[in-house]
């Protein structure tokens, strides 16, 4: 380390941190001052780098943080997608049951449906979700049989569900035989 105090023309003090003494060191007029202006230099080309190192730097930090955001951003929208499909998919699920009650309920009230009271195939609306809504009678499951089919759809999700009922033609009553949800 350089110290600078009122040493003698020609010699340079210097100050030894280890052992805590100063020393005068002889130097001619030409290397004093050679020293003095790469010193001048250095300090002068520090000050025109000092931020050079923080370009890069926040050019890794902001990439960074861009990176995070739209790792979030996407984690987000997977998350609600998921939630929401689900959602979508039970309210598609429910629209077909209420298609498959309102198509029992058309059975039990016309023991000959399909017919020109009531209608083969109609679709119905529940809960801004919409149901289609099919009636067989002894052609698709054999005689004295009607197999119902309610396809209910919720934006992109659909679930469809099979109801198979049995009639006596002697005393109409109507017996469920089966209700099962069918892969589509």
């Amino acid at each position: 380390m350089e110290k600078k105090t009122n040493a003698k023309k020609g010699t340079k003090e210097l100050y030894n941190s280890f052992t805590g003494t100063v020393l005068l060191w002889p130097c001619s007029q030409r290397l004093c001052s050679l020293h003095k202006r790469e010193q001048s230099q250095s300090k002068t080309k520090f000050a025109f780098n000092k931020g050079i190192a923080s370009l890069p730097a926040m050019l890794l930090f902001g990439g960074i943080i861009i990176e995070i955001a739209i790792a979030s951003a996407f984690l987000v929208f997977y998350l609600n997608n998921t939630i929401y499909g689900t959602r979508l998919g039970n309210e598609a699920l429910a629209a077909a049951q209420a298609g498959i009650d309102d198509g029992i309920l058309q059975v039990i009230l016309d023991k000959d449906c399909p017919n020109a009271a009531c209608s083969a195939s109609y679709s119905i609306d529940v809960d801004n979700r919409s149901v289609d809504v099919t009636i067989c009678k002894d052609t698709c499951q054999g005689s004295n049989t009607h197999e119902i089919t309610a396809l209910g759809k919720a934006l992109t999700r659909r679930h469809k569900i099979v109801a198979i009922l049995s009639t006596d033609p002697y005393t109409g009553l109507v017996s469920i035989d089966s209700i099962q949800e069918e892969e589509l």
